[in-house]
């Protein structure tokens, strides 16, 4: 028998990048660095399309990178293949993981690279590393303890009564801008 009830409760990750996009284009940047995991993690790839679908003109050049792990390593080794070896003509980094943020932000801070007087960046989630950092980073905060939080009710609701409850929730996503992505003169 087939269960009627939804048991759901998420994000929208297309959503994520749409707002990075709409961040990060808004202020003049057109060359982007767009920093990712591996494809075996899903919301990387919903992350990745959802951006490209929004760059989807000759005005931006979008350049993925992709870690070959979600792990700080993988990360610093990554960005440094990036910023020594391929001198891309970046203005701003979309970093799709506060992750991978953990791994970028040592590698810049140990080079002198200036945020967001040289590079401007922004991540995802809203973790110690994002807002501990100076300058703190801008980053689209995805509703991890709403989700959480949600979850355990539900569960709770569902384990004191003999009902099932339908859940079918999709919580917002929110642009927490902490003034890492600076204007891009050149392209305004």
């Amino acid at each position: 028998m087939d269960n009627p009830f939804v048991d759901c409760i998420y994000f929208d990750e297309s959503m994520v990048s749409s707002i990075a996009f709409d961040h990060l284009t808004t202020r003049g940047h057109r060359k982007i660095l767009v920093f990712s995991g591996p494809e075996e993690y899903s919301f990387f790839l919903h992350r990745e399309s959802a951006f490209r679908e929004n760059a989807d003109s000759d005005e931006f050049e979008i350049y993925l990178r992709r870690a070959e792990q979600n792990t700080p390593s993988a990360a610093q080794r990554l960005i440094e293949t990036v910023f020594e070896k391929e001198h891309l003509p970046i203005t701003a980094v979309y970093v799709t993981s506060e992750i991978l943020l953990e791994g970028v932000l040592p590698f810049l801070d140990q080079r002198g690279i200036s945020i967001p007087d040289e590079i401007s960046i922004l991540s995802t989630n809203d973790y110690l590393i994002g807002y501990q950092h100076i300058p703190p980073i801008s980053v689209i905060r995805t509703p991890s303890f709403e989700i959480g939080k949600l979850a355990a009710l539900i569960a709770i609701e569902n384990t004191n009564f003999d009902f099932g409850t339908s859940v079918d929730y999709c919580l917002k996503v929110i642009l927490n801008d902490r003034g890492s992505v600076k204007i891009n003169e050149r392209s305004a």
